[in-house]
């Protein structure tokens, strides 16, 4: 037993025992089996503090571990997957724990820029086998919506049109299926198979890569076992082109140099927060609520419905937004009412929706009159943090809420456009 298995032993222990005293020396998978027989998938979900979601997913990722395959990197892949999701769980119970895997200094400065590197790896093999600004243009016009394809455009800078994706979408994009097809065979000879099949198996690592990207950006610390899998995507992907003969990206170009400034890739992550938006518009979308023609953008807040509002003969702009603050630690749904200066709408709006705001919305919803500017807002919000991955699911469906609150308060007010 090597020192991943003697850690993994050791954290299941902790989290096990959270389900049910007893849990050491048993069969792990059968026991969170038989756990979610007797208590549910929700009421062990809610033992852990984590989702369902979350739970499927550590289940998945024990099964991979303790079905090995004799393949050292695969092997040891799942191993640190699954020390991911049971170090999340400690540190949300906020379990004490005495043993800690040790980190390479080196590697943790490299993990850096392994994240951007890996970025340019996926955007690159895209280019090369698809084709740059206008033949990619046609390829992603017959998938994706005209809207998104132009707010890619906007963001891009000299390098090319991927340039202007967040990194969910660069994996979407990347994943397209009729997109996908082209560059399959490049992985004819890839064994880091965590799933099913090769296409799944790069959707896992790049949702991996995501959230050690965004806690990097972020100034959080990275683990041990998150460093190692960034180095076996990082060293699996370099395979995949230096193994093919039929492109011309050169094995050179993604080969770490000390040139790579640290503090400038992780300040141009720092800005971007397209990731968070785009998943919460596919979680609107699959939870019947209109997202046509909203785009998510690098900014803190995302705008989900805008209004002229009319009371008294003032009309005004209204903003529906959610907003995340990753320093103060917060996630908001606030109306944002423009050009009211004399604050004529705040004041009506108060008069009339405080109390209704008060009992349909929230008891702690803020009302700021902003008092010598030119809007006034309404608003309420909660402690969240937009990074945490395993929260992300809460966090969607409390914004979702809360914008349908706000709506049922202050809709009839307004008309959308």
């Amino acid at each position: 037993m090597n020192n991943l298995d003697n850690y993994i032993d050791y954290l299941l222990e902790l989290v096990l025992s959270e389900v049910e005293p007893g849990s050491k020396n048993i069969d792990k998978v059968m026991f969170l089996k038989t756990s979610k027989n007797k208590y549910s998938s929700k009421g062990v979900a809610q033992k852990l503090e984590i989702t369902t979601t979350a739970l499927d997913e550590l289940e998945f990722r024990l099964k991979n571990y303790f079905g090995k395959k004799n393949d050292k990197i695969l092997d040891e892949t799942n191993a640190l997957r699954l020390i991911v999701s049971l170090e999340y769980i400690i540190k949300i119970k906020k379990i004490t724990k005495s043993k800690e895997l040790v980190k390479d200094s080196k590697k943790e400065q490299d993990s850096v820029k392994h994240v951007r590197v890996l970025e340019l790896i996926v955007r690159d093999i895209v280019y090369d086998q698809i084709g740059e600004n206008e033949l990619l243009f046609v390829k992603l016009a017959e998938i994706f919506n005209d809207d998104v394809i132009k707010s890619w455009i906007k963001n891009a800078d000299e390098s090319g049109l991927l340039s202007g994706t967040s990194f969910s979408e660069l994996s979407s994009i990347f994943l397209a299926q009729n997109l996908f097809l082209k560059y399959e065979y490049f992985f004819n000879k890839w064994s880091l198979k965590i799933s099913k099949n090769v296409r799944e198996t790069l959707r896992f690592a790049f949702e991996d890569i995501r959230v050690i990207r965004n806690q990097i950006a972020h100034n959080k610390l990275v683990t041990y076992a998150q460093i190692e899998l960034l180095n076996i995507y990082y060293t699996e992907l370099l395979n995949v082109i230096n193994e093919n003969s039929n492109t011309n990206l050169n094995i050179n170009k993604y080969l770490l140099r000390e040139g790579l400034d640290n503090q400038l890739i992780v300040s141009k992550m720092q800005a971007d927060r397209r990731d968070y938006w785009h998943s919460f518009i596919l979680y609107l979308n699959e939870n019947e609520f209109n997202t046509i023609g909203i785009i998510p953008t690098k900014n803190h807040w995302m705008t989900l419905i805008n209004g002229l509002i009319t009371v008294n003969n003032h009309q005004s702009k209204i903003e529906i937004n959610v907003v995340v603050n990753n320093n103060r630690k917060l996630i908001s749904v606030e109306m944002f009412i423009y050009n009211d200066e004399s604050k004529a709408i705040f004041d009506f709006l108060y008069k009339n929706e405080l109390a209704a705001s008060l009992i349909n919305i929230d008891e702690n919803i803020k009302w700021d009159r902003l008092d010598g500017r030119l809007g006034s807002r309404i608003i309420h919000q909660i402690e969240g943090d937009f990074l945490e991955k395993e929260e992300c699911e809460i966090q969607y469906s409390w914004l979702k809420d809360y914008l349908n609150r706000f709506t049922l308060v202050f809709g009839k007010y307004f008309s959308i456009f």
